[in-house]
Formats: C-alpha cells, structure tokens, sequence
C-alpha cells in the first residue's frame, strides 16, 4: 500500500547526507513531507516500516493529504 513511500523513508534513514536518493517514492516523499517540513528533518528520523506507517497516520491526522497512488 505504502511501500514507495516506505522504501524511500527507510532509505533515507540509512542514510548520512541530507537528501533522497533516485528511485520509487522519491517525488512522492518529498511532495508529502516538504509541505511542511524541510526533507533534512523527515529523512533525519530512524524508523523501521511500523514507525514510518504511525508516522504517516499521525501526519494524516494533521492534514497531509495522499492520494492512494502516491501512497502505494
């Protein structure tokens, strides 16, 4: 359902640099997190898959709005 989204965050969590590498999620990621927030905080945090779909539900809740496609 999420996994673009997912890849492209838990990349960026293994991550040491400031921005997303090429690949799926990556418009995606940033579109939903750069309304908001600057990219070096979203990818900063360290989360496993679980964290990252509480994250986006949490965000949801504030008013980030996904469609289902960038969200798959």
């Amino acid at each position: 359902m999420r996994f673009g989204l997912l890849a492209a965050l838990g990349v960026a969590a293994a991550m040491t640099g400031q921005e997303l590498p090429e690949g799926p999620g990556k418009a995606e990621t940033e579109k939903l997190c750069k309304g908001c927030h600057e990219m070096a905080r979203s990818i900063s945090k360290k989360q496993d898959r679980d964290g990252w779909m509480a994250t986006m539900t949490k965000m949801s809740g504030f008013g980030m709005r996904a469609t289902d496609a960038e969200t798959a």
